[in-house]
């Protein structure tokens, strides 16, 4: 009579099983096929490929029996048994042990989709939807895509529309959707409420700032950003000459005997200057005086017949060496005096286009 009893049992527990896995009513695990429902979902995993990701199905509520995991994506179905009061008779599920959470692991783009977790009593008379999870899976460094029209450098005033660009893995489905968040130079205000498009006028300020946009998950483990790559401010002006950069003339430039002295010219432009712009030139006015008069100390300052206009040239004087260099918005176009003698006093003057800056350089011993 035990032995029947017995086996009688385990055609129970044999029907169930098979009722669980296999069922048959409207009232089944089909029903997570239907998610998501806002309401219903847990939490929000955005992981990136290969990871790890553990969903855990609570189980307090159920009294002991049954739980199936489907997801919603692959139609795939983990299930197994336990028990409040005995872990040990869990039925292990693939790459987990005895418990009613599901790992997926090294996951790939495949498997974004929804994971539902359902409870059975241990009668199977009660059934309901515990636990539903959101999964996205992103390709490693993940980014949204930013670009400006037009690009490039525009006149001032110019407008300037800047595009967010959501890639379709970025979007989970209808309702799930990352926000929009914009990364501006503090001259500008973000849009509100955001938006995937942002328009500006261009002004000479935002000049070598820096745009980010970015992505932004809510309802996550963990919060989650992804910052997409930078565009920079580029607002057209002519060549300006950086005063505060340049050799300061407020003053004569005095030079010892037989030492050396460079003066520099810094120049900013967008588009930047060339270093190679064959329109700068340096010219040297020699320092002298007219005969019977003083030597001219400032010959910056005056007008003397007798002192020629120089053209300074690399290949001219080997004392007398101009050079060009550019670092970032900025080109810097310098003249170097090798051992100053006396006869390397006069005026020095830079010139680009209408931009002039004149250096009166003198002996440091001149009395």
């Amino acid at each position: 009579m035990k032995q029947s009893v017995m086996t009688i049992s385990w055609l129970v527990y044999l029907c169930a099983l098979i009722s669980l896995l296999c069922p048959a009513h409207s009232d089944s695990v089909t029903e997570c096929s239907g998610f998501p429902r806002e309401n219903y979902i847990k939490q929000l995993y955005v992981v990136s490929e290969q990871s790890n990701v553990k969903l855990k199905c609570d189980t307090s509520n159920s009294g002991g029996g049954y739980f199936l995991w489907q997801s919603s994506t692959t139609g795939a179905k983990y299930s197994g048994i336990y028990t409040e009061d005995d872990s040990n008779n869990k039925y292990a599920k693939e790459g987990e042990g005895a418990d009613s959470s599901l790992v997926l692991g090294k996951v790939t783009k495949e498997m974004t989709g929804f994971y539902c977790c359902k409870t059975y009593s241990a009668n199977f008379i009660t059934q309901s939807v515990s636990m539903v999870y959101a999964v996205l899976v992103l390709p490693d460094n993940f980014k949204p895509s930013l670009r400006a029209s037009p690009e490039g450098a525009v006149d001032e005033n110019a407008q300037v529309t800047l595009t967010c660009e959501n890639p379709p893995e970025a979007k989970l489905s209808d309702s799930i959707v990352p926000t929009i968040e914009w990364k501006l130079p503090r001259s500008l205000t973000p849009p509100s409420p955001p938006t995937s498009e942002y328009t500006y006028n261009a002004k000479g300020v935002i000049n070598d700032k820096e745009f980010q946009c970015a992505l932004k998950y809510q309802l996550t483990a963990g919060p989650r950003e992804f910052l997409s790559n930078p565009v920079s401010g580029s607002v057209k002006f002519g060549p300006t000459m950086l005063d505060a950069r340049s050799t300061d003339n407020s003053e004569a430039v005095v030079v010892e005997l037989g030492k050396a002295r460079t003066i520099d010219c810094v120049f900013a432009g967008n588009p930047k200057i060339d270093p190679k712009d064959t329109s700068f030139y340096w010219t040297k006015v020699p320092l002298l005086s007219k005969e019977g008069e003083e030597e001219v100390l400032d010959q910056c300052a005056t007008e003397n017949s007798l002192s020629p206009v120089e053209s300074i040239k690399a290949d001219l004087d080997v004392e007398l060496v101009p050079t060009s260099s550019s670092n970032g918005s900025t080109t810097t176009f310098s003249l170097t005096i090798k051992n100053f003698e006396k006869n390397d006093a006069g005026c020095y003057t830079c010139h680009f286009g209408q931009l002039e800056r004149s250096f009166n350089v003198i002996d440091m011993y001149v009395p």
